[in-house]
C-alpha cells in the first residue's frame, strides 16, 4: 500500500519536533535556602538558562503550604503581564523583578514573618525551548530576649542523698528554638547519673515564638560554697550561632562540721591567776554549729556562733 507524498512530509516534521523537543532544555540555579531576621525583606533569586532561544517565557512562584504536600501559587508572570495572586498570605508584601544582566528573576518578601518559614519554587517554562523548576527554603530568624536565672534560696545540704534544685533559666520568644548550657563557674555541666539532672521545657507559643525553661539539679559538695553558676543561652542567627551568657549566681551549702580549733586569744603570754581569759572555738560547718564550753567535764556556757 502506497502512502501519500504529503504523509511522509508530516511524519517527517512530527519526528523533527519531539527530536527538537527532546533536546531543549533549561538549567535552573536557586540557592538551597536564604535565611533573614523577622521583620526584614528576603530576597530569593531565581536564574535559569535555555540550551535554545526561547519564544515566550512564562514564570510563576509558587509556596509550599504549611504542614502539608500541597502548594499554592503566588505569583505568575509572561512576556506581557505580571501578576500577584490576590488572596493569598503575601499579596501585597512580594515583588518579582529581573536580575540584572542574568536570564533570571529576584522575588522580593516584605516585612517577613515566621509563618513565611518554607519552601518557595520557581517554575520556568519556555514552551518549545524547555522548562524546569527549582526551590529554595525561606529560614526566618528572631533572637530571644535577655535570659533570666534565679537561684534558690534555702540552703542545700551536702547530706541530701539525690540531685537537689539549684537554679532555673529561661529563654524567651526565640525562633527557632534556643539551647541551655549551664556552668560551674568557667566550666560547662553535662548530666551525669546521681550527679547532674537537667530538666527542660520547651513551649511554643500562640505567636509561634519558642520559650525554654531550663532547671538545674546538682548535687553538691562542700566545695561549692564559692563556686558561681550561670546558664548559657544560644541561638541560631542568619550569621550562624550565638551566645548569650546570664549573670552568676552563688548558692548557700550546708555541710557538717569536720574540723574544731580552740586557742587562747587573750591574754598573751602566761597566765597569772585573777586574770581574765578570752578562749576562742571555731569549726568549719555551715550553718555555724553550736558551741559548749565544758571545764573538767563542767558544762560552763553554750553559744551559737561559729567562732567564740
Amino acid at each position: 500500500m502506497a502512502f501519500p507524498k504529503n504523509s511522509f512530509i508530516l511524519v517527517f516534521l512530527l519526528v523533527c519536533s519531539l527530536r527538537w523537543n527532546a533536546w531543549a532544555k533549561v538549567d535552573m540555579t536557586m540557592e538551597e535556602s536564604v535565611e533573614v531576621y523577622l521583620g526584614d525583606i528576603a530576597d530569593i533569586p531565581c536564574q535559569y538558562v535555555f540550551s535554545e532561544q526561547a519564544r515566550a517565557v512564562m514564570i510563576q512562584w509558587f509556596v509550599r503550604n504549611p504542614g502539608s504536600s500541597s502548594r499554592e501559587r503566588i505569583y505568575y508572570g509572561d512576556n506581557t503581564q505580571q501578576i500577584v495572586d490576590d488572596g493569598t498570605e503575601f499579596t501585597g508584601r512580594i515583588t518579582v523583578s529581573d536580575i540584572g544582566d542574568q536570564e533570571g528573576v529576584l522575588l522580593t518578601i516584605q516585612d517577613v514573618q515566621l509563618t513565611d518559614e518554607r519552601e518557595f519554587f520557581c517554575q520556568v517554562n519556555g514552551m518549545a525551548a524547555g522548562n524546569g523548576e527549582g526551590k529554595t527554603h525561606l529560614r526566618v530568624f528572631d533572637p530571644p530576649e535577655a535570659s533570666v536565672i534565679e537561684g534558690v534560696h534555702a540552703g542545700i545540704s551536702v547530706t541530701n542523698e539525690l540531685p537537689s534544685r539549684i537554679a532555673s533559666c529561661e529563654a524567651r520568644n526565640s525562633f527557632p528554638k534556643p539551647n541551655i548550657t549551664w556552668y560551674r563557674d568557667s566550666s560547662p555541666l553535662t548530666p551525669t547519673h546521681g550527679q547532674i539532672n537537667v530538666v527542660t521545657l520547651v513551649t511554643r507559643e500562640s505567636s509561634g515564638f519558642y520559650t525554654v525553661q531550663s532547671e538545674l539539679q546538682y548535687k553538691v559538695a562542700k566545695e561549692d560554697k564559692d563556686a558561681l553558676f550561670s546558664c548559657e543561652v544560644s541561638y541560631y542567627v542568619p550569621e550562624g550561632v550565638r551566645t548569650a551568657k546570664s549573670k552568676v549566681i552563688n548558692i548557700t551549702v550546708h555541710f557538717p562540721t569536720t574540723i574544731i580549733e580552740l586557742w587562747k586569744e587573750s591574754p598573751q603570754g602566761l597566765v597569772k591567776e585573777g586574770d581574765t581569759v578570752e578562749l576562742r572555738c571555731q569549726g568549719d560547718g555551715n550553718p555555724p554549729p553550736p558551741f559548749t564550753f565544758n571545764r573538767e567535764q563542767v558544762r560552763m556556757a553554750r553559744f551559737s556562733a561559729s567562732a567564740y
